[in-house]
């Protein structure tokens, strides 16, 4: 514990260093290199949650109130849930996406944009950079304040908007495309895999074993947790959308 409580003193420390100095003022090149490292602005091995630690303390530190102290109103900014569009896994196939929180959008965003050599993104976004924007104002996202702030748009969990919103896109986009919130990793483990896919057939409305329209308690089929939907009841649903489409 001792360590840790160093660690992020030596971190705050030094995000104030690079804060002041910048990357080409004074002092030497090889102490602010190092108080860069510690600020998490070159480092390649910190966790996200670290990242987001190092990145809100930077926020800060520019909402300093006189006599250093960090500023109350950044502990009360609304969190902003925001879906990002990245880069497919083969051409012809859909883009896929991302879905994320932060209460810092501006400093998020540049970090997911210009940050690729400077941060240290999850293996979703290593495999699926994003798709470039000319506005940060395009991309999609929504915005949820703290409860008792008199808003219309008040979320006491918005961590938990932010995983419904990956499974949302889930349904829309498929299983295999998003990634986001708690969902992040790019393999799901079998029993992680098993748990989203029976999620997300319990919205649909279908069978939670094998993806079908009955409903579990009458189920003779085998427990498959490749596809929300069986392969062949999943092409039979298209085919007949398209049929319906094409004789309209």
């Amino acid at each position: 514990m001792n360590k840790i409580i160093r660690w992020y003193g030596e971190l705050f420390v030094n995000v104030y260093k690079v804060k002041r100095w910048g990357i080409n003022g004074n002092p030497d090149t090889r102490t602010k290199r190092k108080a860069a490292a510690m600020a998490g602005l070159f480092v390649d091995d910190m966790a996200e949650e670290d990242e987001r630690v190092a990145e809100e303390q930077v926020d800060g530190m520019s909402q300093e109130a006189p006599g250093g102290f960090m500023n109350s109103q950044s502990q009360s900014q609304a969190t902003t849930i925001y879906m990002l569009e990245l880069e497919a896994t083969k051409p012809g196939l859909p883009l896929n996406k991302y879905v994320g929180a932060t209460r810092h959008f501006d400093i998020r965003m540049k970090v997911h944009y210009d940050g690729h050599r400077t941060w240290r993104p999850n293996h979703w976004l290593q495999l699926h950079p994003p798709v470039p924007v000319s506005n940060f104002s395009h991309i999609h996202k929504e915005v949820w304040y703290p409860p008792s702030t008199g808003s219309a748009f008040e979320c006491k969990y918005p961590h938990l908007r932010e995983d419904a919103l990956v499974l949302e896109m889930m349904l829309e986009h498929g299983f295999d495309h998003v990634r986001g919130g708690s969902m992040c990793e790019a393999k799901m483990q079998s029993g992680e895999k098993k748990r989203i896919i029976k999620m997300l057939r319990h919205a649909k409305g279908l069978c939670l074993k094998c993806g079908c329209s009955h409903t579990a308690r009458v189920c003779q089929g085998v427990e498959n947790y490749d596809n929300v939907e069986p392969k062949s009841a999943a092409s039979a649903s298209s085919a007949s959308s398209a049929s319906s489409s094409s004789s309209s």
